[in-house]
């Protein structure tokens, strides 16, 4: 788990409220069990970032974007691995990505009351 990754907090809600941060609904499963479908995370725009930080990026070939952690950064691209690899599209399947394809770092995460049950209107 990554360790700086912290809970929500005050500060993130105001920094979110004046646009400094945005936040972003997990959906599936591929960052289980750091992160869960129906979980918020926060993130910030950055141009540094480092082993084992949660970013979202854009995807290489489709026009979404990912959340996965990066595992290895070289001179022009980065590895990024989801944690579960049963369920995770990453660079196992598409290969490492250029580094400008990281759009933020996720700084907080709000967990949701997990449940079995589907949630309507949100796409796992």
């Amino acid at each position: 788990m990554n360790e700086k990754l912290e809970k929500s907090s005050w500060k993130t809600l105001i920094l979110l409220y004046i646009g400094l941060i945005k936040c972003n609904i997990i959906r599936g499963a591929s960052m289980e069990p750091l992160l869960y479908s129906g979980d918020t995370v926060f993130s910030k725009k950055t141009h540094t970032f480092s082993v084992d930080d949660i970013v979202i990026a854009q995807h290489p070939f489709r026009n979404n974007e990912i959340i996965k952690q990066i595992t290895q950064i070289d001179e022009d691209t980065i590895k990024l691995l989801g944690m579960n690899e049963n369920e995770s599209e990453d660079s196992r399947t598409f290969g490492n990505i250029s580094k400008k394809n990281v759009l933020r770092v996720v700084i907080a995460k709000k967990r949701t009351q997990i449940t079995k049950e589907p949630t309507e209107g949100v796409l796992l």
